[in-house]
């Protein structure tokens, strides 16, 4: 029986070459991350730990991309490729501090393949799709009738068109600029603007990002608190004024919005929002999109049967409707032109691809249908409450309707999507207070306590925190 140490004296002399150019590249900020979708990790006594990585994820540059002190990989051969299924290699690292340990042997190697994933996770057209879609389609939607009722039918229809094609047009551009420059260290949004304008153009991207995004996150609490215990409570008990005396326990609960906003955040937005990326919302974007689908269809079947002939409302002539491009159309402008803002999670929906599709293709396809979907579900909401409410329409649609149980529904459904949302923009928040905490160690924690080594630290923990390896850590035995 072999023991470890024998082991690697006898692999060290035609593994070392090979070790010292993956610590080279490691630590070299001009080369292109990888992430390595998952890493198993087993001890194997003696301050030693063997790592499997999916081969394909440094077949690129032809090394590992693995950054821990000792360590390095052996090469691949015909028996790992044909039991671990598309090929793996073996990368082992020698920890500190285990010095004491039981030395393993290299029987230890034995059945180590069934540990590990057998497949690599990612998103697939379809997830990323909804994905995209999900942090498009919000509430702003709710507001075009009322911008359209202020500039016209016509250049409102323009306009949503127009707005959609350009912002497809912009997130191809930022994901190709994106690749085309991963060999100089460029992966993400921010550092694009650094590319281009300096440490000025990575902080206006950071601060614009944050402020976006941060902002969402506001209204979407806002929304849900204002419609979701109103909404279920005038459903349940027909109750239109919020003032009455509640008749039950629950209906004096529902009238407690802050509490319900609580709970609601509890048990839904901080579970969704703890996830390690925005692979696993799929199904949940999913949900989210057909039930914004669900507000449209009510809008549209309400608009045909006009409950009680007291909602669609007479409007002017075709002219004055559609045709005439109203002076205050410029106040409405901002409301389409942020309909479809979503570069703020674009490189986050593109990492969330599977590895073998993640392309600038494979990202024009995604970015295609979501647009397409997103355009879609604004041009109906848009004209159907224009052509319900003509020149009266509002940019809170519920504001509108009567005390239908249509629209109660419509409220609650509005509270759900926001709910699945809210975690597309928190993911931006949260990347960017990481980058920013990261600066602030390198500049006043790293650099001051080190003598000036904290611009590599940074470098260390920005490698470990944006090229994550979801390992398995077994203790040594």
């Amino acid at each position: 029986m072999m023991k470890l140490s024998e082991f690697f004296q006898k692999q060290n002399e035609q593994e070392k070459k090979l070790y010292q150019e993956a610590r080279a590249a490691a630590t070299d900020p001009n080369q292109p991350l990888r992430r390595p979708p998952w890493t198993s990790s087993v001890g194997l006594g003696g301050g030693v730990a063997m790592d499997l990585v999916p081969s394909r994820n440094i077949t690129d540059s032809g090394i590992s991309a693995l950054t821990n002190d000792s360590s390095y990989c052996s090469e691949e051969d015909e028996e790992s490729v044909d039991k671990a299924g598309g090929g793996k290699r073996w990368c082992f690292t020698r920890r500190s501090g285990n010095s004491n340990s039981a030395e393993g042997t290299a029987d230890e190697f034995d059945d180590l393949e069934e540990t590990a994933p057998t497949t690599t996770t990612g998103s697939s057209i379809l997830g990323a799709t909804f994905n995209l879609t999900n942090g498009i389609v919000g509430a702003g939607v709710i507001g075009l009738g009322g911008a359209m009722a202020v500039s016209g039918g016509l250049i409102s229809i323009v306009y949503i068109i127009f707005f959609a094609i350009l912002t497809k047009l912009s997130l191809d551009l930022l994901i190709d600029l994106t690749i085309r420059n991963s060999s100089n260290g460029v992966g993400s949004y921010e550092e694009l603007g650094k590319a281009a304008y300096g440490t000025f153009g990575r902080l206006m991207v950071l601060t614009t990002k944050f402020l976006y995004s941060f902002g969402g996150l506001v209204a979407f609490v806002v929304i849900v608190r204002e419609n979701f215990g109103s909404g279920l409570r005038r459903l349940i008990y027909h109750d239109d004024d919020s003032s009455s005396s509640p008749t039950s326990g629950f209906e004096s609960f529902l009238q407690k919005d802050d509490i319900l906003v609580v709970l609601l955040a509890s048990f839904i937005i901080l579970p969704l929002s703890l996830l390690r990326d925005m692979t696993p919302l799929a199904k949940f974007s999913i949900f989210s999109v057909l039930t914004f689908v669900g507000i449209v269809m009510i809008i549209v079947v309400i608009y045909f049967m006009n409950p009680g002939d007291e909602v669609r409302l007479d409007g002017g002539t075709v002219g004055e409707n559609w045709f005439k491009i109203k002076t205050d159309m410029f106040e409405s402008l901002g409301t389409f032109v942020l309909l479809y803002v979503c570069q703020n999670y674009a490189h986050l929906t593109y990492e969330s691809l599977d590895p073998k599709i993640r392309n600038i293709k494979t990202w024009k396809k995604v970015s295609t249908y979501s647009l397409s979907l997103a355009g879609v579900i604004s041009l109906v909401v848009g004209i159907f409450v224009y052509i319900t409410f003509w020149q009266k329409a509002k940019d809170n649609i519920f504001e509108m309707y009567p005390a239908l149980p249509a629209i109660d529904i419509s409220k609650i459904l509005l509270c759900v999507t926001m709910l699945l949302t809210f975690p597309l923009p928190f993911f931006t928040c949260r990347e960017i207070v990481v980058l920013v905490a990261l600066d602030c160690f390198s500049v006043c924690g790293g650099g001051r306590n080190n003598g000036g080594g904290g611009s590599a630290n940074m470098d260390n923990m920005s490698q470990q925190l944006r090229a994550p390896l979801l390992t398995l850590e077994e203790g040594n035995e």
